[in-house]
């Protein structure tokens, strides 16, 4: 009787082994493992975390630059 794995024995692999065994249930053909696989592939991805946008502090007003003294043609 050949081997059958089942959602525990997919969950107990590591991401890559599970990745290789979708690859080859998809080419003989097993789509129920092929599920499994996916389901278990989708369980494990990261969870997107949206950053909270903090508002920045606004711009301090530029000082006036000081005028330059006029040349004194001599």
């Amino acid at each position: 009787m050949a081997w059958k794995p089942t959602a525990e024995t997919i969950a107990a692999l590591a991401p890559d082994q599970i990745k290789n065994l979708r690859k080859n249930a998809e080419d003989r053909e097993m789509p129920d493992v092929v599920a499994l696989c996916d389901a278990e592939l989708e369980k494990r991805k990261p969870v997107k975390v949206k950053k909270e946008k903090v508002p920045k502090a606004p711009k301090e007003p530029k000082a006036p630059k000081a005028a330059k003294p006029e040349k004194v043609e001599s």
